[in-house]
């Protein structure tokens, strides 16, 4: 296996293992694929906003 094909497979166990944290914190569906994809985005601070605010509408205008 190439190197290029060992760092696709560990980027997507990466976002994988993102989108379940953020799900099970709360994130609906959508929001949660698309914040795991994103490299730019915190994972710690995205759960920390929802956690704050309490609403997944206000936390993604706040994250995104």
């Amino acid at each position: 296996m190439s190197t290029t094909e060992e760092e696709r497979r560990d980027d997507a166990k990466v976002r994988g293992w993102r989108f379940e944290v953020l799900y099970e914190s709360g994130w609906p569906m959508a929001d949660a694929q698309l914040i795991a994809r994103r490299s730019d985005i915190d994972l710690h601070h995205a759960l920390d906003v929802l956690r704050r605010c309490g609403d997944p509408e206000l936390a993604r205008r706040i994250v995104l």
